[in-house]
């Protein structure tokens, strides 16, 4: 049976860690499948029975050059991780972790999963590393990958435009054909609280119409900006209206929300605007580049414009038949996004991948 090695961040929440766990779930029937953690020290909210972790240092993040040493030291480490295991295959998710698999020296085929478009992703530094560093990586090493996965045509077509050749394949989402899930009187917002999610535009927004909708909303994750977003929400008076609920398991509240609403300044291919339309779930949006590939353009709100936002949510709550209608929209464009086509994909290519390889 083939070896193949998914290298990955973590395991913790998140819409990257569940296409690895997803893809590793399907695939372990077929192959020996090994997933390869970049960190040692996250909590793991996705099990699986094959891991394998690069040690994770104490640093300090503030000492010159640590972006540089840490990310010299995970190549090392990956490399020898590689050099006793010998995959078949690697296939690795996220820039920062591309780049480090296509610097180690372990020779086998590697494909690489690119998820953000580095036009908006890169504007401060990620794991200690500048803008810089990755469009220097990613131009000057993603052509020696065996190939080079996009979760989007817009994050695919950045990466032709710096001469490399890339793919698409989107998230998937599994559909239920019957679902039928009641609503109650709340919106949610569902993500990291992050600056990259537009949660401060949302809560301002929420602010211009509380009066005019009987719904609350429930913000669903944690992250950067708890503190901020709390001190926001006492600022405008809305404690009893907005509830940051922290992480939890979103099934509930996705099946019973009125609607959702996902202002965010830039996305990869989000898995949670899948999951909720699966759920028949109308779902807002910003115009971030590469929305168009999931929503109607039409129905996209401009960034930053907090006054439009506001408007199309008090329209589309008061208006039953406006929210049936995104629901029904929605429903039919998710179903293009089923992930037997997804994982599919993914197979052929690997596949074809592994007979190069012989």
């Amino acid at each position: 049976m083939k070896t193949i090695a998914i290298f990955t961040q973590n395991l913790s929440a998140g819409g990257v860690q569940k296409s690895v766990i997803t893809l590793a779930n399907h695939l372990k029937n077929i192959y020996k499948i090994v997933i390869i953690l970049c960190e040692s020290d996250k909590d793991e909210f996705y099990k699986f029975k094959d891991i394998l972790k690069i040690n994770s240092v104490k640093i300090d993040i503030n000492k010159p050059g640590i972006g540089q040493w840490l990310f010299e030291y995970r190549i090392n480490e990956l490399d020898k991780i590689l050099s006793k295991l010998k995959p078949d295959l690697l296939i690795s998710f996220e820039d920062y972790n591309n780049i480090i698999a296509l610097k180690a020296k372990f020779k086998c085929k590697k494909i690489i999963s690119s998820r953000v478009s580095f036009s908006g992703n890169y504007n401060n530094k990620i794991h200690l590393l500048d803008k810089n560093f990755y469009i220097q990586n990613i131009k000057n090493l993603y052509s020696n990958a065996y190939c080079v996965v996009c979760v989007s045509k817009f994050i695919q077509k950045e990466l032709m435009s710096l001469g490399i050749k890339a793919h698409h394949i989107y998230n998937g989402i599994a559909i239920n054909l019957k679902t039928n899930n009641p609503k109650k009187n709340f919106i949610i917002n569902l993500g990291r609280l992050h600056p990259q999610k537009g949660q401060k535009d949302l809560i301002k927004a929420y602010s211009l119409i509380k009066n005019d909708i009987k719904e609350d909303l429930f913000i669903i994750g944690d992250g950067v900006l708890k503190l901020e977003l709390q001190s926001l929400i006492q600022s405008l008076n809305l404690e009893n209206r907005i509830k940051l609920t922290g992480f939890i398991n979103p099934k509930d509240y996705i099946n019973e929300c009125k609607m959702a609403i996902m202002p965010s300044y830039y996305e990869g291919f989000s898995n949670s605007v899948l999951e909720i339309m699966a759920a028949k779930k109308a779902v807002l949006a910003y115009d971030y580049d590469g929305a168009d590939e999931i929503f109607d353009k039409n129905d996209l709100i401009k960034k930053g414009d907090i006054n439009a936002l506001s408007l199309k949510v008090k329209e589309i709550l008061n208006s039953p038949q406006i929210l049936n209608d995104l629901e029904t929209k929605q429903w039919k464009k998710v179903k293009e996004f089923d992930i037997k086509t997804t994982m599919q994909k993914y197979e052929n290519l690997i596949t074809k991948a592994l007979k190069c390889a012989e």
